[in-house]
């Protein structure tokens, strides 16, 4: 896109940035994702026998919570798991803190 029409505006960026946000939601199992106000929800699959759930991705996303337990709350219902983020200002934030649970390496 930079090739072809320059530098794109800010509301641009976070438009693709929106995009790329879906996707890693997608890849942690995330249902429904909203940043509003400086606060990331995670609304987790309600399947509790699903695969995510055993999976070292998911045992990373704990390890981040546990170590970060200022930033991050996490609420579990029957149907349903909720992890809130404080702290994020914008769309390309929640991407880096989501990437960074997708790319971490895996604990042997």
């Amino acid at each position: 896109l930079t090739d072809r029409f320059g530098a794109l505006p800010g509301p641009a960026v976070e438009l693709l940035n929106l995009v790329r946000l879906r996707r890693l939601a997608c890849r942690l199992a995330v249902e429904k994702i909203v940043v509003r106000n400086e606060t990331m929800v995670l609304h987790f699959i309600s399947d509790p026998d699903s695969h995510f759930y055993k999976s070292n991705t998911f045992m990373k996303l704990i390890r981040l919570v546990n170590e970060n337990h200022r930033r991050f709350r996490v609420k579990q219902t029957e149907s349903k798991l909720t992890i809130t983020a404080k702290n994020v200002k914008n769309i390309e934030q929640a991407k880096n803190i989501l990437g960074s649970i997708i790319e971490a390496p895996a604990d042997n």
